[in-house]
């Protein structure tokens, strides 16, 4: 999910009474204090990337200048380009202390030069310089959307950098593909409006890589980095309207399932609501879900087509707050199809195949659930709030992942074992059904 960076939270202080460093069972940081810091451990991973990547692309361009201004998104957007033929979206904001009229005129020649295609402009006085201060001085900002290759946004951004002494900054950001333009020429945010438009709302933006993250207990296992990408690719592939692939799993991810699943079942009765075990006893009975093969998306969609009407949709990671609810208000559940690492059974770092179905999939066999998790996805698409987002998908994972009026906590049974016995005791939250 996409979530607003903030600052992490102190440790909250000891209870003596309820248990300090000293005591024999001491009390953990909340979850909300974990998610923080991870959150800051992967900004920290992300810059480290994005250092990694500016020193790499040096060896490809010849300006040097423009490295030197270009911004983070920046980086990432030339990076991640293709390496092809194929046009990439952009946007560019480029700030020159020179007057707008030459300004304008240099950018023009040199994206002509480079063959970068201009599909919008505008222009504004930068505002570096304050409210109250002289526009002529502080300069102007010129607005554009382009379509080009990696190799012509490369050679456009040299070119400007090289040829315009008086620019000030040079900013490229990724396309903004779900703001679009309506018949009085306001800009909406824009969401789907039938279920086959959800092929634009299954791009991952978050990910926990074992490429990337030395914690991640896949970190330098070449086969598990290996088979998590063609699973990852095989979920990028999915369009609306498609079967969805028969995957072979093999005989080690089998084995990780029946160890999560079996442990599982020792825990239930103690540790999850009533709704939870019924629904989970009838996945069981229908063999749906069985402890020695890893059931396969389509299967599992049949079961719950016929109870609910929701099904599974594979995808590659988390998704932004947007994408998941508006596939939600279709009775769409954005699901993973890679498995932890074999090595850690009992604790993945993020939302894998065993933490949807085992966590996800018995609740939304529940039709009160089911139609609570549709209503919450139709209020967020209603909403056009662009905020309202990241507002929405917090009650979402509270409440269903955690108790849901219910009596304990579920979902997260399947993420972490370990944080079981603490997570009970704090998960109560209810919900109202009115």
């Amino acid at each position: 999910m996409d979530r607003e960076e903030e600052e992490t939270p102190p440790p909250p202080p000891v209870d003596q009474k309820r248990g300090g460093a000293s005591s024999k069972n001491p009390r953990r940081y909340s979850l909300v204090h974990q998610a923080s810091c991870e959150t800051q451990h992967h900004i920290g991973i992300r810059r480290q990337n994005t250092i990694q990547h500016r020193k790499q692309l040096t060896d490809q361009m010849r300006g040097q200048k423009i490295l030197q201004q270009l911004n983070d998104e920046g980086v990432e957007v030339i990076f991640s380009a293709p390496d092809v033929s194929a046009p990439i979206e952009f946007s560019v904001i480029a700030t020159s202390t020179d007057p707008l009229a030459p300004f304008l005129g240099d950018i023009l020649k040199n994206m002509e030069t480079a063959h970068v295609q201009i599909g919008h402009m505008e222009t504004r006085p930068s505002k570096g310089g304050g409210a109250s201060s002289d526009s002529a001085h502080n300069g102007q900002d010129v607005l554009l959307s382009c379509l080009a290759t990696k190799t012509q946004l490369i050679h456009a951004a040299e070119l400007l950098t090289q040829h315009h002494g008086a620019l000030q900054a040079f900013s490229i950001f990724p396309s903004r593909k779900k703001s679009i333009i309506d018949n009085r020429n306001q800009s909406i945010i824009w969401f789907p409006r039938h279920i086959s438009e959800l092929d634009r709302c299954s791009t991952c933006v978050t990910k926990y890589e074992p490429t990337t993250d030395p914690r991640h207990p896949g970190h330098g296992d070449t086969e598990y980095i290996k088979r998590r990408k063609y699973l990852n690719d095989l979920a990028l592939e999915f369009k609306f309207g498609d079967e969805i692939d028969y995957v072979e799993y093999t005989e080690e991810e089998h084995a990780t399932w029946k160890a999560v699943y079996e442990k599982l079942c020792d825990l239930h009765v103690s540790h999850t609501c009533t709704v939870y075990r019924e629904n989970l006893k009838i996945l069981q009975t229908e063999r749906v879900l069985t402890a020695d093969r890893i059931p396969q998306i389509r299967d599992v969609n049949k079961f719950l087509q016929k109870k609910t009407g929701f099904e599974l949709r594979p995808c590659s990671g988390l998704l932004s707050a947007r994408d998941f609810l508006a596939s939600l208000a279709f009775r769409v559940f954005q699901t993973t199809t890679y498995l932890r690492h074999h090595a850690s059974p009992h604790h993945s770092p993020e939302p894998d195949l065993i933490h949807e179905l085992l966590g996800h999939v018995p609740m939304f066999s529940d039709p009160l659930l089911a139609q609570m998790s549709q209503d919450i996805g139709i209020h967020d698409a209603l909403a056009k709030l662009r905020k309202y987002a990241s507002s929405m998908d917090r009650p979402f994972s509270v409440t269903i992942e955690s108790s849901a009026d219910l009596e304990k906590a579920f979902s997260r049974l399947s993420n972490d074992l370990s944080a079981i016995t603490h997570a009970a005791d704090r998960m109560k939250i209810s919900v109202s059904t009115n």
